[in-house]
């Protein structure tokens, strides 16, 4: 693997598929709940294991940007933030989550903003217990977010995607 090409400082990640008799015509990849992610800068690899269905709700996600915002909606083509949060991990096959930015806060396993990893959910508001808006993390500092009535579903960095700052993150 050579750097070539790469942006530096960016952030590249890659999902390994495991296959069964891979050396079979028409081999079937396996089920599983986990996956290796590289994460890979032009200075060093570094390898860690994240919930396939947390990488897979963030490509979701992605997949809605440019979508309308409406208070309520929950997709597939309008969606408010937890209705946005909802569908993703819902499409992703992962866990059922309320429709609710303070109620996936409550439900969610509590983490540090040092821990983020891609799939993790960022909160917003005027405390843990005042929360207002929920975005999930896609890496590099950035999140994907049912914004507002005029601005929809976007990517935005971590700071500026709340009228106010984050105060929780936890993971799916």
């Amino acid at each position: 693997y050579t750097d070539s090409g790469l942006e530096p400082k960016s952030t590249y990640y890659y999902r390994i598929t495991a296959y069964k008799n891979a050396k079979e015509e028409g081999a079937e990849p396996i089920k599983s709940d986990s996956s290796v992610v590289m994460k890979i800068d032009t200075k060093k690899l570094v390898v860690k294991d994240i919930d396939i269905k947390a990488g897979t709700a963030v490509e979701y996600a992605l997949t809605r940007v440019g979508c309308s915002y409406v208070w309520g909606a929950s997709g597939p083509s309008i969606f408010d933030c937890s209705g946005l949060v909802m569908w993703s991990y819902k499409k992703a096959g992962g866990r059922s989550l309320p429709h609710n930015a303070q109620a996936q806060y409550n439900c969610t396993s509590h983490i540090s903003r040092a821990d983020l990893q891609p799939g993790d959910l960022i909160f917003y508001g005027g405390s843990t217990s005042s929360i207002n808006h929920v975005a999930i993390y896609i890496g590099g500092g950035k999140v994907v977010h049912a914004a507002n009535p005029s601005s929809g579903v976007k990517i935005s960095t971590i700071d500026s995607a709340g009228s106010s700052g984050a105060v929780g993150y936890s993971r799916v």
